[in-house]
């Protein structure tokens, strides 16, 4: 039994010597991104949001209030400039024209009357046969009666126009887009005019209304192209090019945008009133230009602190052969500062010149820990030789 237990526990003892020197032992090493200088072309472009709609639309309404009798459009049909589109009931309207009438005959007949006595009473102060003040009530009177014959005239001409007014005409040739009235709807026109359809102009020229940031409306030109795609057809990118930039501003949650109209072909009709559209404007570009990774600015073996510099010079890091070059060894990697001035970008690719850069260098644009094994075990001990066992 005394040996079995010796035994035992040089077993143990073995057993936990190759576990504690087999295990591993993690380590890290850096590792560093290049990025070799050429030639390129670098396009500032501006993104946004905006909405799709007709180049000219128009809202149809009513100045007379009453029920709607007929409607003779409906959504998407083609209405020429001046075509009946909808009637109100006349009844009431004609009613009044006929009032109206009544009420300018019984003006004129008053009128007649009334001038035959001023003509009379003229005669009459002529011949002193009545006082000044009889004069002047007949004239008064007979003033008056000119008064509510055109008053009556007026009210007569209002009837006949709203009588008018009660069919409905298209202001616009187009295409009917949004009707609001159905047959025996009742209209009122008491307070404000209500809206019965909305008629689009031309649906193949389309207008795209985009809001742009305060801190881009500098760069917007007129004329300048612009790209845009929609939901409905996400692999298909649309073209226009700027019109119009409005002055009027907009304030939204402490956010100042302006808007840019954007003149848009539609010939194949794909775009729709009311779609959203994400766009994109060129604003500037530079072609055949040194260019790096905008990462590169931030990159400094030397320091900590990778906060890039917002002076027009700086500093980047490019890769070299061994200490010949001017370099300096990090972590097995030759490399050495290149100061450089600094130009256009587009938020991912920058414009850089200088002296000591060229096309084909490598620049260094980051670096990264990469976590590495190193097994230790009896059969395969570290440099030095196996651990000392105490």
């Amino acid at each position: 039994m005394k040996k079995i237990l010796i035994i035992a526990g040089i077993i143990i003892v073995l057993f936990l010597v190759y576990f504690i020197f087999s295990r591993s032992k993690s380590t890290t090493k850096t590792e560093y991104e290049y990025y070799v200088i050429k030639k390129d072309t670098i396009v500032r472009k501006i993104t946004a949001t905006g909405t799709l709609n007709a180049s000219k639309t128009i809202d149809v309404g009513t100045q007379v209030s009453g029920i709607v009798s007929e409607v003779f459009v409906d959504y998407n049909d083609i209405v020429e400039k001046g075509q009946v589109i909808a009637m109100i009931d006349t009844v009431t309207l004609a009613t009044s024209v006929v009032e109206q009438e009544a009420n300018v005959l019984k003006a004129k007949s008053q009128l007649i009357q009334s001038e035959k006595e001023y003509k009379r009473y003229t005669d009459l102060l002529a011949k002193k046969a009545v006082s000044q003040s009889e004069y002047d009530q007949v004239n008064a009177e007979y003033l008056s009666a000119q008064s509510t014959l055109k008053s009556a005239q007026a009210q007569l001409n209002k009837a006949k126009t709203n009588l008018k007014y009660a069919t409905i005409t298209a202001p616009i040739s187009g295409i009917v887009i949004s009707r609001d009235i159905s047959v025996g709807q009742t209209v009122a026109a008491s307070f404000s005019t209500p809206k019965l359809f909305t008629i689009a102009n031309d649906l193949s020229k389309m207008q795209l209304n985009a809001k742009i940031d305060e801190a881009d409306i500098g760069y917007i030109k007129t004329d300048q192209a612009v790209t845009f795609t929609v939901d409905a057809y996400p692999d298909e990118e649309f073209s226009g090019s700027v019109e119009q930039i409005r002055l009027q501003p907009t304030t939204t949650q402490n956010v100042v945008t302006y808007s840019v109209i954007i003149d848009a072909p539609n010939t194949d009709l794909k775009l729709l009133p009311g779609m959203s559209a994400n766009l994109s404007i060129e604003v500037e570009e530079h072609a055949d230009v040194l260019t790096i990774p905008l990462s590169s600015l931030f990159f400094n073996p030397e320091s900590t602190d990778t906060s890039a510099t917002d002076k027009i010079q700086t500093t980047i890091w490019l890769l070299c052969n061994d200490k010949s070059s001017n370099g300096k060894e990090y972590n097995g990697v030759f490399m050495k500062p290149v100061v450089v001035v600094k130009g256009f970008d587009d938020g991912s690719l920058v414009e850089v010149s200088g002296n000591d850069i060229k096309v084909g260098d490598t620049v260094i644009i980051g670096s990264k820990d990469v976590a590495t094994e190193k097994k230790k075990s009896l059969l395969n001990p570290p440099k030095g030789g196996p651990p000392k066992m105490d």
